[in-house]
């Protein structure tokens, strides 16, 4: 259905009526007509039906009629210029694309020689013609239509007077120049041209204008393209908050607005906070227009990339889905370059799903658009994966031709590093010349990955960065560079947690107190911005004190900055000693006792990859399943598992799949430190079984009756760092704090898996309801463990709480246990973060009974050990997020050396004789890894432990190093 001529275009706006044109000398039955023609369109407006439509485009074709009769001039020109361009609306509004533009430019060229007469038809032909050339993908015209009125407008502002609705008209071609400049990569010049829109919207109709609004989120937009990510992500924000204190949610701009904040979060490295955004975005947008228009699909494109970047590919093929769906029944209402996104995140998605048949059906309609349009930004997103798809298919000449575009594109200077470096390391991958390429693209690749990161919001790989290492993984094997191959592994396997061991070896490495101080004081700063951003997005999309929230966002984001640059300033060489950088290899060696190998276990995007160094060799190979493979079989033994059960045939899959080609280099190996990427990094490989069983007892040959095993963050080598002799050392043990509630073992029943953080937080702080429903815990093994330590202080009950954690100094003890309840990480960070559960507070006090992962983080201590005995405490900090990257991040920042991590939730008694063992092994001199074998070894012929040979039962922990 068609409203005012320009007011159906996201971004574009209208003005109240239409008012008839009056010319000087009007013929009396062309102005007679177009009188009718505006009276028509204000009941369309005012009462959009199909017999409305119907009517306006009847009185638009009497106007055209009448107006070809006479002879072209100043009194007749106006009448037929506006009422091609209200024809050429409703044809772009049908789908009829080709006939649109033809009266938009045909509406340009009667009123070019009279536009001064009648400057309200000829910008609003402008306007329509530069849109609807963007939609048939001719950019350039559309740049050019669109800026000859953009300066026709300026330089009449300067000269005469103006109105609201020239100024609106003025806006309406600044935003639609602003999409052109984009789709032909001039970044710059888009943002200038929004930046133009916007002025001149403030002085059509006010700051707080709906359309001023939507200015703004566009110009957002435009910003974060340009790569001006912290100018996108304000100008985002504060779109944000005006749509909910100046627009009502059944405007469409305040979908809008919360739509752009969930894209410029995520194109600043902020996903998993997008995706929350970006799934309230589309409540809203179901609630107020329905699932059948172009933006709804948007808005599921929008939402599925996200997902992919995450790695939740089943869920992104889900949406993606839906939104090509959607876009078929619109036909041609669906631009062509909305298409040709859609299908490259569903190409992506199903190349992570493992399912190349539909991938390449998906990325080569992706592609066949791309060479129609060759819109700006999208080829470094699809043509490597296309290339890939091609070759993992066995058309080797499709992919040269993919890969050949590739290089073309990204020759143009404004092309991003990481997509010419893309193109160099396919091109070399098959073979193909590029002379700008340089003889090292696998290291380039890498390098430019790692900037990426390291310049980042939250530093996590996105699909972009895990194509990228695949292709740098298979130069590796093509040209056997194992240095090539560990460089790449680094940075797959890395995560939040890498960088907090890399500050947390910084902070206890260096030989200057004032510079370990600084970086105390920046982690500090970290942790509190993030929760601080966090609580802020959370209130944003659901209500609150959205005020008081941003302020202290913004205290504590000026308080972040002051410490970077502070510290920045002072300690030149800090940014080198904290970024991720390439391992040598010889570095790896040298901190290897001759019976000791690192294993990297290294999921890209459609294959994954191992890595072994020992003291005297380094082996890389693909594995033969393809990745999602092999992360399903690591998903089956981890269910089982989480049940109480065990997959064996699964957990010899995985065996096969990691070990088959390695295991004769292990021979003299007794102990494997094993840094895993994605979907590895969940895996229990203490469970592994070498060889298939008939049934499972404690004779069945597990990994862990061959290696002592430990988990790790990064290949880096391992700084050596002082403990304490054990046996002296102090413990503090904190166990079965004061439940939250006292019925609520029904509750706990009712509740099937972990109970997540997302469910516990409310407006930011925890919700004691919620929390009541997790059961009350037993204190044996808090003292069952402390025994095993000469010198324990141990707190229980109301002692186990936050209150009486604030008062004690942490930094004496060299172990610390905590025996209570995890909240597993929700869907968005910070506020639904990972957490330890402790006592209910008394009445009035200012603690909530939760210890977050920012507020762990914020601890000082200097323990040898910390024992996190509760439910998976080795999980990630988000939906997506590595493991390890949670709990293990916070403790690491702290100051923790070893970490003993759970995979799932402890039985208690099991929990006692494992931490008990591990601590007294330890005492003895072993190094953790050999301790926790020997738990696990004893743990499963304890004849006291029923169902001891269950790895459910012996495997929960792991040690993380």
């Amino acid at each position: 259905m068609r409203r005012a001529a320009l007011a159906a275009v996201s971004g574009l706006a209208c003005l109240g009526q239409v008012p008839s044109h009056a010319a000087a000398k009007s013929p009396a039955p062309l102005a007679a007509l177009d009188k009718a023609l505006s009276a028509a369109i204000n009941r369309e407006n005012a009462n959009p039906n199909q017999a409305n439509f119907d009517a306006s485009l009847k009185a638009a074709e009497a106007v055209i009629a009448a107006a070809e009769g006479l002879p072209m001039g100043p009194d007749t020109s106006p009448y037929l210029a506006r009422a091609l361009v209200s024809r050429s609306s409703y044809a772009r509004e049908a789908g009829e694309i080709d006939k649109s533009l033809a009266d938009a430019e045909r509406a340009r060229e009667v009123i070019l020689p009279y536009r001064d007469l009648a400057p309200d038809a000829y910008v609003q032909s402008i306007a329509l013609a530069g849109d609807v050339a963007i939609r048939r993908a001719l950019f350039q015209q559309a740049a050019d239509r669109l800026g000859e009125g953009a300066g026709y407008l300026a330089q009449r502002r300067g000269k005469g007077p103006s109105s609201a609705a020239l100024d609106m008209s003025e806006s309406n071609i600044g935003y639609t120049l602003a999409i052109a400049y984009m789709q032909l990569g001039q970044y710059d010049a888009s943002v200038k041209a929004q930046e133009a829109s916007l002025a001149a919207r403030v002085r059509a109709v006010g700051e707080f204008h709906p359309a001023t609004i939507s200015a703004r989120y566009n110009l957002a937009l435009r910003l974060s393209r340009a790569g001006r990510l912290e100018e996108a992500e304000a100008m985002a924000r504060l779109a944000a908050e005006q749509v909910k204190q100046h627009v009502p949610q059944t405007d469409l701009g305040h979908v809008r607005a919360v739509e752009t904040l969930a894209l410029v979060l995520a194109g600043g490295g902020k996903r998993s906070e997008a995706v929350e955004v970006a799934r309230h975005a589309l409540d809203i947008r179901v609630a107020t227009t329905g699932t059948g228009d172009v933006n709804f699909a948007a808005g599921l494109t929008s939402l599925g990339g996200l997902l992919a970047d995450l790695g939740r590919y089943d869920e992104a093929v889900s949406v993606l889905s839906g939104a090509t769906s959607t876009q078929d029944k619109l036909g041609a209402l669906a631009a062509p370059t909305d298409r040709l996104r859609t299908l490259t995140f569903l190409g992506h998605a199903q190349l992570g799903q493992g399912k190349m048949a539909d991938a390449r059906q998906s990325l080569d309609a992706a592609y066949a658009i791309w060479e129609k349009t060759r819109a700006a930004g999208t080829a470094e997103t699809l043509l490597p994966s296309v290339a890939l798809a091609r070759l993992d298919s066995g058309d080797e000449a499709g992919a040269v031709a993919a890969a050949t575009a590739h290089l073309a594109v990204a020759s143009s200077p404004r092309a991003p590093v990481l997509g010419k470096a893309q193109s160099c390391a396919i091109g070399a991958l098959l073979g193909i010349a590029a002379a700008e390429c340089g003889g090292s693209p696998g290291y380039a690749l890498v390098r430019a990955v790692t900037d990426r990161l390291d310049a980042s919001a939250d530093g996590e790989l996105v699909l972009a960065d895990r194509l990228s290492l695949e292709l740098a993984m298979r130069l590796a094997l093509r040209n056997g560079d194992v240095q090539l191959a560990a460089d790449a592994s680094q940075v797959l396997v890395g995560s939040k947690v890498a960088r907090a061991t890399r500050l947390a070896a910084a902070r206890a490495g260096t030989s200057d107190p004032g510079l370990a101080a600084r970086i105390r004081t920046l982690q500090d700063a970290e942790m509190a911005y993030r929760r601080a951003n966090s609580v802020y997005l959370l209130l944003l999309g659901n209500g609150g004190d959205v005020q008081s929230a941003r302020t202290a966002r913004d205290v504590a984001l000026a308080t972040l900055e002051q410490e970077r640059a502070g510290i920045a300033s002072s300690y030149p060489a800090w940014a080198a000693l904290t970024a991720r950088q390439g391992v040598p290899l010889a570095d790896i060696r040298s901190t290897l006792a001759k019976d000791e190998a690192v294993l990297a276990v290294v999921p890209a995007l459609t294959s994954a990859f191992v890595l072994l160094v020992s003291p005297d060799r380094a082996v890389v190979q693909r594995m033969q399943p393809s990745r999602a493979s092999f992360a399903s079989s690591a998903a089956r033994l981890r269910r089982a598992l989480d049940q109480r059960s065990f997959d064996a045939a699964s957990s010899h899959e995985l065996y096969r799949a990691i070990f088959a080609g390695i295991a004769p280099d292990l021979r003299r190996t007794g102990a494997l430190r094993i840094v895993a990427g994605g979907d590895a990094a969940a895996i229990p490989f203490a469970t592994l079984l070498e060889r298939p069983v008939d049934r499972i007892g404690r004779k069945a040959p597990f990994l862990v009756m061959r290696y002592a095993l430990s988990a790790g963050a990064s290949l880096q080598a391992r700084t050596a760092q002082p403990r304490r002799a054990l046996a002296a050392s102090a413990m503090l043990a904190l166990g079965a704090p004061t439940p939250f509630g006292t019925s609520m073992a029904d509750a706990q029943a009712a509740r099937k898996g972990p109970l997540l953080a997302s469910a516990v937080f409310r407006g930011g702080q925890a919700d004691a309801q919620s929390l009541a429903s997790l059961p009350a815990l037993r204190s044996a093994e808090v003292e069952a463990v402390s025994r095993s330590v000469g010198k324990a202080t141990v707190l229980t009950g109301d002692q186990a709480s936050e209150e009486q954690l604030a008062k004690t100094r942490l930094d004496q003890y060299g172990v610390l246990l905590f025996a209570t309840h995890a909240l597993v990480a929700g869907e968005m960070e910070g506020v639904t973060e990972p957490a330890l559960v402790l006592a209910r507070p008394e009445r009035g006090s200012s603690s909530d009974g939760v210890l977050t992962a920012s507020e762990i983080g914020a601890l000082r201590l200097d323990a040898d050990w910390v024992i996190l005995s509760a439910c998976n405490t080795a999980a990630g900090d988000g939906e997506a997020a590595p493991a390890y990257s949670g709990l293990a991040q916070a403790f690491r920042y702290a100051g923790a050396r070893t970490l003993m991590l759970s995979h799932w939730p402890v039985r208690d008694d099991a929990a006692a004789v494992l931490a008990a063992t591990v601590l007294k092994e330890a005492a003895k001199g072993r190094k953790p890894a050999q301790a926790l074998r020997t738990a696990m070894l004893r743990a499963m012929a304890d004849p006291d432990l029923p169902d001891a040979a269950n790895p459910h039962v012996w495997a929960p922990f792991v040690v993380f190093e």
